[in-house]
Protein backbone atom coordinates (compact mmCIF):
# COMPACT_ATOMS: atom_id res chain seq x y z
CA UNK A 1 0.00 0.00 0.00
CA UNK A 2 2.64 2.04 0.72
CA UNK A 3 3.91 2.07 -2.59
CA UNK A 4 1.02 2.08 -4.98
CA UNK A 5 0.09 5.61 -2.36
CA UNK A 6 3.95 7.28 -2.91
CA UNK A 7 4.33 6.07 -6.34
CA UNK A 8 0.14 7.47 -6.47
CA UNK A 9 1.21 11.10 -5.48
CA UNK A 10 4.55 11.07 -7.76
CA UNK A 11 2.08 10.51 -11.04
CA UNK A 12 -0.08 13.28 -9.55
CA UNK A 13 2.72 15.59 -9.03
CA UNK A 14 3.90 15.00 -12.57
CA UNK A 15 0.47 15.19 -14.00
CA UNK A 16 0.17 18.57 -12.37
CA UNK A 17 3.34 19.91 -13.99
CA UNK A 18 0.63 19.65 -16.94
CA UNK A 19 -1.40 22.10 -15.43
CA UNK A 20 -4.65 20.08 -15.67
CA UNK A 21 -6.68 17.79 -13.67
CA UNK A 22 -7.06 14.95 -15.97
CA UNK A 23 -3.46 13.86 -16.63
CA UNK A 24 -2.80 14.52 -13.24
CA UNK A 25 -5.56 11.72 -12.28
CA UNK A 26 -4.53 9.89 -15.23
CA UNK A 27 -1.04 9.61 -14.33
CA UNK A 28 -1.58 9.01 -10.61
CA UNK A 29 -3.48 5.87 -11.51
CA UNK A 30 -0.85 4.78 -13.70
CA UNK A 31 1.79 5.23 -11.50
CA UNK A 32 -0.39 4.00 -8.44
CA UNK A 33 -0.83 0.73 -10.14
CA UNK A 34 2.91 0.55 -11.03
CA UNK A 35 3.59 1.05 -7.70
CA UNK A 36 0.87 -1.13 -6.55
CA UNK A 37 2.60 -4.35 -8.55
CA UNK A 38 5.74 -2.93 -7.16
CA UNK A 39 5.36 -2.81 -3.51
CA UNK A 40 3.24 -6.63 -3.81
CA UNK A 41 6.76 -8.21 -5.78
CA UNK A 42 8.21 -6.99 -2.84
CA UNK A 43 6.55 -8.40 0.11
CA UNK A 44 6.29 -11.60 -1.65
CA UNK A 45 9.95 -11.44 -1.63
CA UNK A 46 10.13 -10.60 2.09
CA UNK A 47 7.65 -13.42 2.58
CA UNK A 48 9.98 -16.14 1.14
CA UNK A 49 13.21 -14.85 2.57
CA UNK A 50 11.42 -14.98 5.82
CA UNK A 51 9.98 -19.10 5.41
CA UNK A 52 13.62 -19.80 4.90
CA UNK A 53 15.05 -18.82 7.67
CA UNK A 54 12.52 -20.55 9.51
CA UNK A 55 12.92 -23.39 7.25
CA UNK A 56 17.02 -23.05 8.46
CA UNK A 57 16.15 -22.71 11.80
CA UNK A 58 14.53 -25.58 12.30
CA UNK A 59 16.98 -27.55 10.00
CA UNK A 60 19.49 -26.19 12.61
CA UNK A 61 16.94 -27.54 15.27
CA UNK A 62 16.92 -31.07 14.06
CA UNK A 63 20.36 -31.38 12.92
CA UNK A 64 22.49 -29.65 16.27
CA UNK A 65 24.14 -32.19 18.39
CA UNK A 66 22.60 -32.47 21.46
CA UNK A 67 25.77 -33.83 23.89
CA UNK A 68 26.87 -37.85 24.34
CA UNK A 69 25.09 -40.20 23.76
CA UNK A 70 24.11 -42.99 26.36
Amino acid sequence: MTYAFGDALTGASLGFILRDLQPAFVAAMLVGVIGYFIGRDKALRLKLEAQLALCRVEIEKHTRHSGPAD
